[in-house]
C-alpha cells in the first residue's frame, strides 16, 4: 500500500514540475559544484560557473519534458516507466553537459565514475523525494480546503436551521398574543354583563388558569429563544412579549 501511494504521487502533475526543477537545481548546482571543485584542476569559482551552466543549458530540455512529453499529468496519472525514463535521460543530459564543459571548456580530463554514474542514484532519490512531498503538500492543501468549505455550510446550515427555529417561536408566540390574550381580555369585560350568575365564577376560573398556560408558555418559548442566540446578539424580550394591549399577567411572566 505503501509503495502504491509513492508511485502515485510521483506519477501525478507534480512528476516534472516546475517547482521540482527549481528544488533539483538548487541541489544539483551545490553537489556539481563540489565534486568538479575537488576532482578537476579548476578554481571555486570556475567550479560554480560550471554547475550553473551545465543546469541553465538543460532547462530547455527539462521544459520539453514537462510540457509536451508528459504534459498529460495534469488530467490523468503517468506511467511509471515513462516518469523515471524521462529523468533518466535528463540525468544523462546534465551528466554529458557536464563532462563536454569540462573537456572542450576547461580542458581537463573526464571521469565517467565521479560526474556521471555517481550523481545518478542521488539525484533520482531527490527526484523521488521532490515529487513525493510536492505531492502530498497539494493534497493537504486540497483537503484543508475541503475542510474548510464543509466547516463553513455546517456552519451557514447551522445558523439558517437556529434562525427558522427562532421565527417558528416567534410566531407561535405572536399567535398566542393576538388569540388567546385579546379574547381573554374581551371575556373579562363581559364578566361585568353577567352580574351573580353562578356560572361567571367558573369561567373566571377558567379564563385565569387559560391566561396563566399562555403566560408560561410565551416565557418558555422566549427563554428558548434567549439560549439560541448567541451573547453577541441578545434578544430584546420585549419583542416578545407585544403591545401594550397585552394582558399585564402575560408581560410580567417574562420578568
Amino acid at each position: 500500500m505503501i509503495l502504491d501511494e509513492i508511485v502515485d504521487r510521483i506519477t501525478g502533475r507534480w512528476a516534472v514540475s516546475l517547482k521540482a526543477w527549481i528544488y533539483l537545481t538548487f541541489l544539483g548546482i551545490f553537489g556539481t559544484k563540489s565534486r568538479t571543485y575537488a576532482l578537476l584542476d579548476i578554481t571555486q569559482l570556475e567550479s560554480f560557473l560550471l554547475a550553473i551552466s551545465v543546469h541553465l543549458l538543460n532547462a530547455p530540455i527539462y521544459y520539453f519534458f514537462a510540457q509536451k512529453l508528459l504534459k498529460k499529468r495534469f488530467t490523468e496519472p503517468l506511467s511509471l516507466v515513462a516518469v523515471l525514463g524521462s529523468f533518466l535521460v535528463f540525468m544523462l543530459t546534465i551528466a554529458t553537459s557536464e563532462i563536454l564543459i569540462t573537456i572542450y571548456v576547461f580542458n581537463q580530463t573526464a571521469y565517467l565514475g565521479p560526474q556521471l554514474f555517481a550523481p545518478l542514484f542521488p539525484s533520482l532519490f531527490g527526484f523521488i523525494a521532490s515529487s513525493y512531498l510536492l505531492a502530498e503538500f497539494d493534497k493537504n492543501r486540497t483537503d484543508i480546503k475541503r475542510l474548510a468549505f464543509a466547516q463553513t455550510t455546517l456552519e451557514k446550515t447551522a445558523k439558517e436551521s437556529q434562525d427558522q427555529i427562532i421565527a417558528e417561536r416567534s410566531q407561535l408566540i405572536s399567535a398566542i398574543q393576538n388569540s388567546v390574550f385579546y379574547q381573554l381580555d374581551a371575556l373579562k369585560k363581559q364578566f361585568s354583563t353577567l352580574g351573580s350568575n353562578p356560572r361567571r365564577i367558573e369561567i373566571e376560573r377558567l379564563a385565569n388558569e387559560l391566561e396563566e398556560y399562555s403566560a408560561n408558555t410565551i416565557r418558555s418559548l422566549s427563554h428558548e429563544i434567549a439560549e439560541d442566540v448567541s451573547n453577541k446578539s441578545p434578544i430584546d424580550r420585549l419583542a416578545f412579549v407585544g403591545s401594550s394591549n397585552v394582558s399585564i399577567i402575560a408581560f410580567c411572566s417574562f420578568f
